[in-house]
């Protein structure tokens, strides 16, 4: 992707940016920053768009670890203070873990080798976040920024109500890796943008370990699929080994896009 193009990507998305502003006659906006790179560029998008007096963000962690990386994100920004805001979630996702018996003996390590568990709190993280960040934003009277991107909405890479709720998008018409060249040009920290993508839902986890697959792979594989409209065989024919892989992907999870289904 060439300079001017990505220049040309910003400005459209800072466009969108106020005209969602305008419409819904707010001022300020409020984003929840993990530390990663979808986050991260979408906070740096905000202030490209946004006075930075009137932008918030918060760090929900459940890791303290992650609080270096959300520190390096914002330190750059000059953010005022009152719009900093870190709330640590660990009681409020192990009381319900402990109410809907995932943690046992309230040990987030007894959940650690059993995937459904560890799926079921991390769904929890996520929707916990959820109801912090929408909190803040009424008493704020901000919109929410939300942080998907195209390949994640393909793949069901996401908790419904959790991660992919917001009151609008900056990031979705973008591939992951059209992101983190997007995250070059914005002057995001490149430590940020090294670093192994992440939902941060449990210790260790990355995306692509547990996708089993290069996010380079994928958004080939969904490029080749979804815009030029070739065939599994023919992505297959072409080299992209994971391809029959990443479509089952993204058809066992196409109804996480649909839902609600509403009669017609």
């Amino acid at each position: 992707m060439v300079k001017d193009n990505q220049s040309h990507i910003i400005e459209q998305i800072k466009q969108h940016i106020k005209q969602v502003l305008r419409a819904s006659t707010h001022e300020r906006v409020i984003i929840a920053v993990s530390g990663g790179i979808d986050s991260a560029t979408a906070l740096y998008l905000l202030k490209e768009a946004v006075p930075i007096e009137n932008i918030s963000v918060l760090h929900l962690h459940y890791f303290k670890r992650t609080i270096d990386q959300f520190e390096k994100v914002i330190q750059p920004l000059n953010l005022p203070e009152a719009n900093i805001l870190l709330y640590p979630i660990n009681d409020a996702v192990d009381t319900i873990a402990q109410e809907l018996q995932i943690l046992g003996d309230g040990s987030f390590a007894s959940a650690q080798d059993d995937r459904l568990n560890k799926m079921r709190l991390g769904n929890i993280m996520a929707r916990v976040r959820m109801m912090y960040l929408f909190d803040q934003a009424k008493k704020r009277n901000a919109l929410v920024c939300g942080t998907e991107n195209r390949t994640e909405n393909y793949l069901g890479y996401f908790t419904r109500f959790g991660d992919a709720a917001s009151d609008f998008e900056v990031l979705n018409h973008l591939y992951k890796t059209e992101v983190r060249a997007l995250a070059k040009d914005l002057h995001v920290p490149q430590s940020i943008i090294d670093t192994p993508p992440s939902a941060g839902l449990w210790d260790g986890q990355t995306d692509e370990k547990e996708l089993g697959v290069t996010y380079e792979e994928i958004d080939q594989v969904l490029r080749l699929h979804f815009d030029e409209k070739r065939s599994i065989e023919a992505i297959e024919e072409m080299g992209y080994k994971n391809a029959r892989k990443i479509l089952f992907i993204v058809q066992k999870y196409a109804y996480k896009r649909e839902v609600p289904y509403i009669m017609k």
